[in-house]
């Protein structure tokens, strides 16, 4: 029996090769979705998995009110773990981390500029517990100046990993020191929310940096392992408790308040200032997610379509098979078997296609290296074999039924007509099918608009051909001048200046400030970006009133202030010019700054657009603390040579250390990395929902022009064009495209609003939108369908007539 069963299967898979190949590639599609993007979500949502009991590691993060707004940061100031530490008996170790990019070389190596170079405490591998290769990890960075190293940073040094003992020159803006090496780990995995290849003591900052331990800057993470089964919540508590009891004076209560997070939920958690990499929204895995289940969804609407389409063809051998004794049972059976083995064939397919297709290119998308080897694991091939049949079932058991129930004395006689309960479940399953397709293709638009909005709003600066060069240490900040000079005699050079920080970069310092008129008890803390003469130039930004730097006017240099309408309005100056403002900040020592103000800039955008702009007070300090980049403008003509010009300029200004540049408008676009990652998967997804949807539609479009081969014939000998046989047989499927499209508008417009409520700058939710999205539906459908009912409103109506 089960062996007629598969003859019978492989005949009709053979005569109805279109059918066969829609439905097994739509299911494929779909399947092959599912399992990229679950591999993806696996991905993002197990970063830091790989550290033994990260179930209790947590991270305290920081927020604290700065001129009125909600600052929420994942790093802290050095004193806080060590003061804290002594009252939690739920923590067994803790440990700081502190970035801070150098200089080292071997004497067997050239001198690198290291961005992996971190500070952390002893207890570090007692927090965390990564794989060694060499030395004994527990105790190696209990002296000052020890050194950890990653694999691949002690090949690039040494050639070797057996460095133990061996030293590191380790540079700075102002001095040098040797570290000795004590141990060496394996690289980190990418599925590491911090990146570092070298860890160097903690206790060596008492000599590199010896005013480090303040609460105010620099800024550390700060990790904490807990004892089993500690109350997280009562720790918490305790953790801002007792850091009141330490917190200076000047800090008011309710300044600061401390969090925990919990490390495996750092990368798929909400974005704080100063993360090591880019985070992705748990609510953006969730979405994501959900759209590949729709378009699995959408490829077994297909499959149940297509399914019960091919009916009519297969209802003499079903009423042949009743007569001959075939129980409806075994029709089922029969049926479910097909079913089941048509989903096996696809997953099999979307296994190949995923892997070596869609996978790669999320990878290409997102810049995350994924890999789909998580489907043969243990027992997800028991979940995968679960899936198949159930899959199969759950889309073969209506078609089963249906094709099952029909009497075989109506179909002998050839009075077998269609069901209208099916007719109606059919168009049912097309609309939901447009339905996610329309919304998917809104949401889209809506999506690409808003990121297309953020990288082409005009941000009250010039952005292009802007580089910025990072000046390395001290010799560099003091002596930039020489640099700016010798850039300038290049034509394609038009201005240079000096900055503390570039535009877009979102690391302004904030300082204490008292504008005149404020109140005895005003606390201001603004940010402040300090300058030479003529960065206002460089960057083309409008004064509203007042005048710009002048090196002719020497009071600029220590009595002069230009601040955006921001400022104005928050110390509330109807009229800004004159007035008086202090600034403390800190070089070698504290300073407190007293000038006037001299202009008022428009409020362009120095920070993302993900929040307002923000006050800010621009001023002349060209200490070397401050002097930390240039900004160069070109022509824009002969860009490479004039690099090229620049590399050999800085190479003549400083020879020990290479020049490091960036593109302006490359770093203000890294602001907006993770919702163009998600916005490329989304794109993709709605490609291949459209593509997924418009398979069934041919299919049910070429069913539908065969059963009415007499009527186009006929209409076509009354004298029909082609135009009205193609309208005919669309005209149902275009108005369950419009209607889908029309009910899923308020679905997509309580997503949008939500998502774009991240933005204090965002598109409005235009309803052109909604018609666009409805044509682009509409219109793809529509000559989906057109490739089979021309063929059959081509045809010659002579043969149509014949046909039985």
């Amino acid at each position: 029996m089960l062996r007629n069963y598969f003859k019978i299967l492989l005949r009709n898979f053979s005569r109805n090769s279109l059918f066969s190949f829609l439905n097994i590639s739509g299911l494929a599609i779909g399947m092959a979705c599912v399992i990229s993007i679950l591999a993806y979500v696996r991905y993002e949502s197990n970063y830091d998995a790989f550290i033994p009991g990260s179930e209790k590691i947590y991270r305290i993060n920081l927020e604290w009110k700065d001129d009125g707004q909600h600052v929420y940061s994942a790093a802290v100031h050095p004193p806080l773990a060590e003061v804290i530490s002594k009252d939690l008996p739920a923590v067994q170790n803790w440990t700081r981390i502190y970035p801070y990019p150098s200089y080292l070389k071997s004497e067997e190596s050239d001198k690198y500029k290291e961005s992996g170079f971190c500070f952390a405490d002893s207890a570090f591998f007692k927090v965390f517990d990564l794989e060694g290769i060499e030395g004994t990890l527990i105790k190696s960075l209990e002296k000052p100046f020890s050194l950890v190293l990653t694999k691949s940073i002690a090949l690039k040094y040494f050639g070797r990993t057996d460095v133990v003992g061996e030293e590191l020159i380790y540079q700075d803006e102002r001095n040098s020191f040797s570290f000795n090496v004590t141990g060496v780990i394996a690289d980190l995995p990418d599925q590491s929310h911090f990146k570092f290849g070298i860890l160097a003591s903690f206790s060596s900052l008492d000599q590199i940096m010896p005013w480090y331990n303040n609460w105010h800057h620099p800024q550390v993470y700060t990790y904490f392992k807990t004892i089993d089964n500690a109350n997280i919540s009562d720790l918490e508590s305790l953790v801002q408790k007792t850091a009141y009891n330490y917190l200076p004076e000047y800090i008011r209560p309710g300044e600061r308040t401390y969090s925990l997070q919990n490390l495996g939920d750092i990368h798929s958690g909400i974005s704080l200032e100063n993360e090591w990499k880019p985070t992705i929204s748990s609510e953006y895995i969730k979405i994501i997610t959900g759209v590949a289940l729709f378009i699995l969804i959408i490829a077994s609407i297909n499959f149940i379509n297509l399914s019960t389409a091919q009916s009519l063809k297969r209802a003499k051998e079903i009423g042949v098979r009743k007569v001959v004794g075939a129980f409806r049972g075994n029709l089922i059976y029969q049926f479910l078997l097909e079913s089941v083995f048509y989903t096996t064939v696809s997953f099999i397919i979307a296994l190949l296609l995923s892997k070596y297709v869609l996978i790669n290119l999320i990878t290409d998308l997102t810049g995350s290296i994924i890999n789909g080897k998580f489907v043969f694991e243990g027992y997800n091939i028991l979940m995968a074999i679960l899936f198949v049949i159930g899959l199969g079932v759950i889309s073969g058991i209506y078609p089963a039924l249906y094709l099952s129930g029909f009497k075989p004395v109506k179909v002998l006689k050839g009075k077998l007509t269609y069901d209208l309960r099916f007719l109606n479940v059919r168009k049912g399953l097309v609309g939901f099918q447009f339905l996610v397709s329309g919304v998917l293709i809104a949401t889209t638009l809506i999506v690409n608009y808003q990121i297309d909005y953020l990288r082409t709003k005009n941000l009250g600066f010039e952005k292009d051909l802007i580089l910025g060069i990072k000046l390395v240490d001290r010799q560099s900040k003091s002596s930039y001048e020489i640099l700016k000079e010798e850039l300038l005699k290049d034509s394609n050079i038009k201005n240079v200046a000096i900055s503390s920080s570039l535009p877009g970069r979102n690391s302004f310092e904030d300082f204490y400030t008292v504008p005149e008129g404020a109140p005895d008890d005003s606390d201001y803390t603004i940010k402040t970006l300090s300058v030479g003469t003529d960065f206002l130039k460089t960057y083309n930004i409008n004064l509203v009133e007042g005048r710009d730097f002048s090196e002719d006017v020497l009071t600029d240099q220590t009595e002069a202030y230009i601040i955006n309408e921001a400022a104005a309005e928050r110390f509330g100056w109807d009229e800004a010019l004159g007035k008086e403002l202090m600034v403390q900040y800190y070089t070698d020592e504290r300073v407190r700054k007293k000038g006037t103000a001299i202009g008022v800039t428009e409020n362009f955008h120095f920070e993302s657009l993900h929040n307002p702009v923000e006050p800010l007070i621009i001023m002349i300090n060209v200490h070397p603390h401050y002097a930390d980049y240039l900004s160069i403008r070109t022509s824009g003509n002969n860009l490479s040579t004039t690099l090229k010009t620049i590399e050999e300029k800085w190479s003549s200004f400083n020879q020990d250390k290479p020049v490091e540049y960036v593109f302006l408008d490359e770093e203000i676009e890294k602001a907006y990395s993770s919702e163009l990652r998600v916005s490329k998967i989304f794109d993709a997804l709605t490609v291949l929902s459209i593509f997924v949807s418009c398979l069934g539609l041919f299919g049910l479009s070429a069913f539908s022009a065969h059963l009415k081969t007499k009527e186009i014939g006929i209409r076509k000998v009354l004298g029909a064009s082609t135009l009205n046989i193609l309208n005919l047989l669309s005209k149902e499927y275009v108005l369950l495209i419009i209607v889908g499209n029309a009910i899923g508008i308020p679905f997509v417009i309580v997503y949008a609003q939500g998502w774009l409520k991240g933005f204090a700058y965002r598109v409005d939710i235009n309803p052109l939108i909604f018609l666009v999205s409805t044509a682009l539906a509409v219109g793809i459908a529509w000559f989906t369908m057109s490739i089979q009912t021309f063929k059959a409103a081509l045809a010659n109506p002579v043969n149509s007539l014949k046909t039985e």
